[in-house]
């Protein structure tokens, strides 16, 4: 390290040299600086207000208020015009006649308060003050940034004295250049602060209470040079130093980044520009201002070394000796782990040698003390000599398991505070270079890109940190780490620099590498941009065109085209001329993107209200046609066409469309839009990707069979027909509650509205095989029965015989047994010994003076209970539907269904050996269940008001057979909820219009959706209906049989 008395001027001129640098930082002390802040012992400077009378201190409300009552509002100069305006200045002012400092010490406290300010800027010759206002802030006063007027000859700076008052906010900050400094005045009694007139400053609103502020003007004697914020900054050997590594650089020199370290050492949460001190203050200052225009980038870093070698003796911290025993408990903690040396008890081992260094930036810090990076390796050669590492390591640890005859291995860890000077042009490459190495860190990456997004937003060299921004850019996007590397913010601000700025190539790098869809709120601000002619046409065109591609969906593309395209001038031909390729773009992408319901409906709507209808009748519609396997997507395109063009002449249209849908309609493929979370857990018999569905809502599936038919289709709703009797079985379970059963359920209000006969082959085909897949695929048959026999014990005492009787017995499930505990500690010994199958389905609970032994379900009784779960579910969905309609439409097949008798695979002698082993309550229930079912097919007509009753209780001591589920409730929302709807709708008109009945239409209702065999519909006699569930019988009621096979 150079001495401080080497002389500058040897300072060479040719070449960069490391010691150079070194030479201009250690020079530079804790003097100087554009303004300088101290806070001060509170003295009162006996201030008296005509007509007020002395002000106390601190400054209570009640005379702040006197005081404002004074006072007229402060004003500012701009352009040599003296200006009140409150929203630029908004504070009170008193002129110097409005008052009187009457404090006989306050002169004495004033010239003390310029020396030690003078001393701090470095200012060596006398200086004076001026009084030139006193200044009251009150709640939300402030004062925007300005540069201060000479308001008398000589005058180079501004004092501001805060008096004592209580307040919250406030904060002066004054800048020069690219360096900012800010006080905070609210935080002590009373400050003073200096600055320079050719420095700005600012007053931040204040929050709370009032600040009261005396303001002198500063003049130095007519014959020192004035001093001024740039001298103050300007250090020539520094920036000599600089401008020679600058001009190696550009003949391609070295661009590796210089690390300086700081004579304080900082805490990772206190390590910022506005927290450094002394010497550390203004070697950042100066470098600070320097590297902005010398294309440098500075940064603050904790510097960490690590070296390894063989531990030897203890060496205790002088101070902990000082106050400590060196035999405390405290000395003995060597557990090998690694410790803070922080504490003042720290003792740390001294190292024979040192067999392994090694350098690296455990935290990287931007001026304003957020951190960027971490853990970045460092050459030791980038380290220049100036202040070097504590003697004292920070951390140790001691690695006992790698004893040599040296002793124990330990390791010491150093670290020091730096500033970092980098050139611009490698800033990038610095700060990633651990990014695209092991675990992606999404959270690393995107304080990256927020920085410098901001450093090009807010620098005013834009060309330079666009250049940044573009190369980091690039690293990112070639970077197999990380596909979408931006987040929808960052990239909105990206696209705009690139047309504000001057580097053209950001933005075909951003086209070409990101997929990611921008926010809707891009092309709300696009064309606020092109309002406002921030950017050109052809920019617009080239950034819109862009984002509508982007966008995933028809739908996205729908809503980017209402942002531009709201309020758009009819004269503006070139705008208009951009959104009619716009929707030929989106007409294209429909054949390349995965479309959906509401696609469909975006689609109609882009073509109908951008171009018209005669656009989408040539151009739309075949197009639509050709996507008819899409169905999804053709039925929303279809639901939105019939609301909007009836009256237009368009049903040939919808007919052409509607065909093409049915042709290529997959029945599987179709899902309802959202389902319940309460029926996923009742129908979870599927594990398919839905992704592969195509999502419908109910409504729009409802609208387009209710359109078909009161269009008069009938060969479409024949196709209808005939692609669910040959696809029915395809649909996956969940599907029918959610989608398919809500659908026959709302067809009987259309079929009420338009008077459909039931008996119609198309409808009864529907519905026939609809019922039968839904009880076939997700119902289903059912399951194997259990039994309750396990397997016997090896007999080797009485009381073995006893429990392996017990085991083998297939009607019971628990037994109580009365051992004492060392009997029964054997029989449990016995059981756990016995066999997986014995140890898997059996377990034992030991009581006093009692073993009690229960059989645990098995596979097949999980089943059972799941499959009765089902079973009481579908019965709860029939008795949504109208009972008299429902049995129209399924004719023979009725009883088939509704009774469940598809899914029955087992006889009533193996239901009634099943119940056998079930408590005595179970086995009564059951049985008459059986009876009544094959005596009364129509035992479970549907009754919407009626739901099933819960199974009895077990028995407590002795029970048998599995459990039967009980029944879940409705969920709110669900498929129950929309049938118990349409099921009342139809109650209730039947009540209001008796002649629109089913039961009372007769032959004379032709309908041309509804077959060649339109016939009338005889009633059934009245029968009393037995319900096996509820376990009593029901109300007369009167039904309607339409197959007339009484």
């Amino acid at each position: 390290m150079a001495s401080d008395s080497e002389d500058l001027d040897s300072l060479s001129d040719e070449s960069f040299e490391f010691s150079d640098l070194e030479k201009a930082l250690i020079l530079i002390s804790d003097k100087g600086g554009f303004a300088a802040f101290s806070p001060t012992k509170r003295v009162d400077p006996e201030i008296f207000v005509q007509d007020v009378g002395k002000i106390a201190v601190p400054l209570s409300e009640t005379q702040a208020k006197q005081l404002a009552a004074k006072s007229h509002r402060a004003s500012y100069k701009e352009d040599n015009k003296t200006i009140v305006n409150t929203s630029v200045r908004n504070a009170w002012e008193l002129n110097p006649d409005q008052f009187k400092i009457r404090a006989p010490g306050w002169q004495a406290y004033l010239n003390k308060s310029l020396s030690f300010l003078a001393s701090r800027l470095n200012i060596t010759s006398p200086i004076s003050a001026k009084l030139h206002k006193m200044l009251l802030y009150e709640e939300g006063a402030m004062f925007k940034a300005h540069t201060g007027a000479e308001r008398i000859p000589g005058m180079f700076g501004t004092l501001a004295i805060s008096l004592p008052s209580p307040h919250q906010g406030g904060d002066v900050v004054v800048k020069y250049r690219n360096t900012s400094m800010k006080f905070r005045t609210s935080k002590h009694n009373m400050t003073c602060a200096v600055w320079f007139s050719d420095a700005s400053h600012e007053v931040l609103p204040v929050k709370s209470g009032y600040r009261w502020v005396l303001t002198y003007n500063l003049t130095i004697e007519p014959t020192a040079v004035v001093p001024t914020a740039a001298a103050s900054l300007e250090n020539e050997p520094l920036r000599t130093a600089l401008q020679e590594w600058s001009e190696e650089i550009s003949d391609g020199g070295d661009t590796s980044p210089l690390f300086y370290i700081l004579d304080h050492k900082y805490t990772k949460g206190n390590f910022s520009f506005q927290t450094l001190k002394g010497a550390d203050h203004n070697r950042a200052l100066h470098l600070q201002n320097m590297c902005a225009e010398l294309n440098f980038d500075l940064f603050l870093a904790t510097l960490e070394k690590k070296e390894t070698g063989p531990a030897m003796g203890l060496v205790y911290n002088a101070e902990w000796l000082r106050r400590y025993s060196i035999y405390d408990d405290e000395s003995e903690d060597d557990d090998g782990e690694p410790r803070d040396l922080d504490n003042p008890l720290s003792r740390y081992h001294r190292l024979e040698e040192v067999q392994d260094r090694s350098y690296q930036a455990k935290h990287v810090f931007d001026l304003n003390g957020k951190q960027l990076a971490s853990n970045l390796p460092v050459d030791e050669d980038l380290i220049l000599e100036g202040p070097s590492f504590n003697e004292k390591p920070d951390i140790e640890q001691c690695h006992h398991d790698k004893i040599d005859d040296w002793g124990p291995d330990a390791t010491h860890w150093f670290r020091a505070s730096t500033v970092v000077i980098i050139p611009c042009a490698e800033t990038a490459s610095f700060l990633t270079s651990v990014l695209f190495k092991g675990v992606p860190n999404i959270s690393a990456l995107n304080k990256l890109c927020d920085y410098f997004i901001n450093q090009c937003i807010t620098s005013p060299e834009k060309a330079l940190r666009l250049s940044q921004l573009y190369k980091f850019l690039t690293m990112i996007f070639e970077s197999p780490h990380y596909k979408s590397p931006l987040t929808e913010c960052q990239l909105l601000k990206v696209l705009q620099l690139s047309i504000h700025g001057t580097k053209p190539d950001l933005f075909d790098l951003v086209k070409k590498k990101n997929t990611l869809p921008l926010p809707i709120e891009f092309f709300t601000w696009i064309r606020g941009a092109y309002d406002k002619s921030v950017i050109s046409v052809d920019n617009f065109e080239k950034l819109f065109l862009y984002a509508l591609g982007l966008q995933p969906a028809i739908q996205g593309q729908w809503l980017a085209l209402q942002k531009v395209n709201e309020d758009l001038e009819e004269h503006d031909e070139r705008l208009q001329g951009i959104m009619s390729r716009a929707v030929d773009e989106c007409l294209e992408a429909c054949r390349h993107k995965g479309l959906q319901e509401e696609d469909g409906k975006a689609l109609f709507s882009i073509s109908y209200y951008q171009r018209g209808v005669k656009y989408l009748k040539t151009t739309v519609v075949p197009v639509v046609e050709d996507l008819g396997h899409s169905t999804a997507f053709v039925l929303g395109f279809l639901h939105s066409f019939h609301l909007q063009t009836s009256k237009d002449g368009t049903q040939v249209v919808y007919k052409r469309v509607a065909f093409a849908a049915l042709k290529k309609l997959e029945l599987a493929l179709l899902a309802a839009r959202e389902m319940p979370q309460d029926e996923k857990k009742v129908n979870n018999t599927d594990s398919e990707n839905t992704q592969d569905f195509e999502y419908v809502t109910y409504e729009v599936l409802l609208g387009f069979v209710s359109t078909l038919i009161k269009l008069k289709l009938q060969n479409h709703l024949d196709i209808l027909a005939q692609k669910v009797i040959a696809q029915a079985n395809n649909i996956k379970a969940q599907k029918f509650d959610t989608l398919w059963i809500p659908l026959l359920n709302g067809l009987f209000e259309v079929f009420e509205e338009n008077r459909v006969h039931l008996s119609a082959p198309c409808w009864t085909q529907i519905y026939q095989s609809l019922f039968k897949a839904y009880l076939l695929n997700h119902v289903q048959e059912r399951p194997k029965e259990s039994t309750l026999s396990r397997k016997a014990l090896k007999p080797c005492c009485e009381d073995c015989r006893l429990v392996s009787k017990f085991l083998i017995d297939p009607n019971m499930r628990s037994s109580s047994i009365t051992l004492v505990e060392k009997r029964q500690q054997h029989i449990i010994r016995r059981l756990k010994r016995g066999g997986a199958h014995i140890k898997s389905f059996v377990q034992c609970i030991s009581k006093q003076g009692t073993l009690v032994v229960t059989k645990i379900p098995t596979r097949d009784d999980e089943a059972m209970n799941r499959w009765r779960a089902r079973r009481l579910h579908a019965e709860s969905l029939f008795k949504t539907f109208n009972p008299d309609m429902l049995r129209a439409v399924l004719q023979d097949q009725y009883d088939d269904i509704i009774n469940l008798k598809l899914i029955e695979r087992q006889s009533v002698t193996s239901n009634t050996h099943a119940v056998a082993t079930g408590s005595h309550e179970d086995q009564t229930d059951l049985a008459n269940t059986e009876i009544s079912r094959k005596k009364n097919p129509s035992s479970i007509t549907p009754n919407p008001r009626t739901g099933p009753r819960p199974p009895a209780p077990s028995s407590t001591a002795v029970s048998a057979g599995p459990a039967r589920p009980t029944p879940q409730p409705t969920p709110k929302g669900s498929t129950l909820d929309v049938n118990e709807s349409i099921s009342e709708r139809l109650r209730k008109r039947k009540a209001q219009d008796p002649l629109s009945s089913l039961a009372k239409r007769g032959p004379s209702v032709p309908s041309p959706a509804s077959g060649r065999d339109g016939g009338s519909t005889p009633s059934r006699r009245t029968q009393t209906i037995p319900n096996p569930i509820a376990g009593a019988k029901r109300k007369f009621t009167k039904v309607t049989d339409p197959t007339d096979d009484d």
